[in-house]
């Protein structure tokens, strides 16, 4: 009711961009097994289709996280997170779509 607006952004986890001997000990610690990445769009698809649902704006980060020279760069080898060239990354395709989708149209 105070006018703010609500974006709901997403990027993917190391392994759903790059193979999980990348990091094989933390691989091992989060009990990631079987083929990596995991290239199923299903759980951003699901994300965006429930946003679209609820008329929130959905940001889906994933798709330039994996169209890279090096993703394996973009994530933390010793944490579950990204790293801090992913996470400029992750800032820079935020503000595109912000300037692409400018909140006063929304």
């Amino acid at each position: 009711g105070a006018g703010g607006k609500l974006l709901v952004t997403t990027s993917p986890a190391m392994w759903q961009v790059v193979a999980a001997d990348t990091a094989p000990e933390l691989s091992h610690q989060y009990g990631i097994r079987g083929t990596t990445p995991f290239r199923s769009r299903f759980p951003f698809e699901i994300l965006q289709a429930y946003c679209s649902h609820i008329q929130v704006r959905f940001c889906d980060t994933s798709p330039t996280f994996s169209g890279g020279n090096d993703p394996s760069k973009l994530f933390s080898t010793e944490t579950p997170v990204l790293s801090r060239v992913g996470m400029a990354l992750y800032a820079r395709e935020i503000a595109r779509y912000l300037i692409t989708n400018p909140p006063s149209e929304w």
